[in-house]
């Protein structure tokens, strides 16, 4: 397979993308258990698993794929509403740039969930029982085990909230990108994005 520049700009993109996801999560690794880590860089691990998938067509599976596509859906959407409820942090002078860039990177993972979503047939509720085990697997790691939680350090004040996102967007967005799993993988405007970025 031979890369066009479409896919090759894409894999730039995503290496850029992982540099700095992991270089944010660094501190945050190093004071977390290492059976942990899997759970931590949620952003950085969603959009590198896409790629395969976008430039090369695997992995097949399309309950992997239905995994990484609602992993990109909730955790792009999380970050953006992060950003969003804690505005007066993130969108102070100092930090306000580098949050529009941001919150269009992740409004990119939303995109990328709709690019690797597969049309589901009878797997469909394998795929969300897999899907909502998984994903509050996440959120009781997230939040629900005390110093060693796992979700990106964040100011505390509103953390309810943003748990009540995290369990609503966990459910929410499976179920949405089953249930329109067909017209999703038929639509001719992804179609043809998927055409463009796919290797040769």
């Amino acid at each position: 397979m031979k890369l066009n520049k479409y896919s090759a700009a894409l894999l730039i993109l995503t290496f850029l993308a992982q540099v700095i996801g992991f270089w944010f999560y660094q501190s945050q690794l190093s004071a977390t258990p290492a059976w942990l880590w899997n759970f931590v860089p949620d952003c950085p691990l969603y959009a590198l698993l896409a790629v395969p998938i976008i430039v090369f067509g695997f992995p097949k599976s399309p309950i992997t794929r239905f995994l990484i596509a609602s992993g990109l859906a909730i955790y792009g959407s999380w970050t953006i509403f992060v950003l969003l409820l804690y505005s007066d942090y993130y969108f102070a002078a100092s930090q306000a740039a580098i949050s529009i860039v941001l919150i269009l990177g992740h409004a990119g993972m939303i995109l990328e969930a709709f690019l690797v979503m597969p049309k589901l047939g009878r797997e469909k509720i394998t795929a969300l029982l897999a899907a909502f085990l998984w994903f509050l697997l996440n959120l009781k790691l997230d939040y629900f085990i005390g110093d060693a939680s796992t979700h990106p350090w964040i100011p505390a004040a509103k953390l309810d909230t943003v748990i009540l996102f995290t369990a609503a967007a966990s459910i929410l967005w499976p179920l949405a990108l089953a249930f329109f799993s067909g017209k999703i993988a038929e639509n001719k405007l992804l179609g043809k994005m998927r055409e463009k970025l796919a290797a040769n």
